[in-house]
């Protein structure tokens, strides 16, 4: 047993390169709904949450 590789060690790596890392680009209208569901109180299970939920739903069907 000692010496042989598991399927983890001996496995090709997925992706030769990581992915690349950009600056992000976030305008006043993406900071102005982080800052509104930050003031409302609800971070998960919230109305934003809901309506995120509904279009994602709909989105893939």
């Amino acid at each position: 047993m000692k010496g042989e590789k598991t399927l983890v060690h001996s496995a090709a790596p997925v992706r030769e390169t990581l992915l690349p890392f950009h600056q992000p680009w976030i305008d006043a209208e993406d900071e102005r709904a982080v800052v509104d569901t930050l003031r409302s109180g609800w971070l998960t299970k919230g109305p934003k949450t809901k309506a995120f939920e509904q279009a994602f739903a709909s989105y893939v069907g």
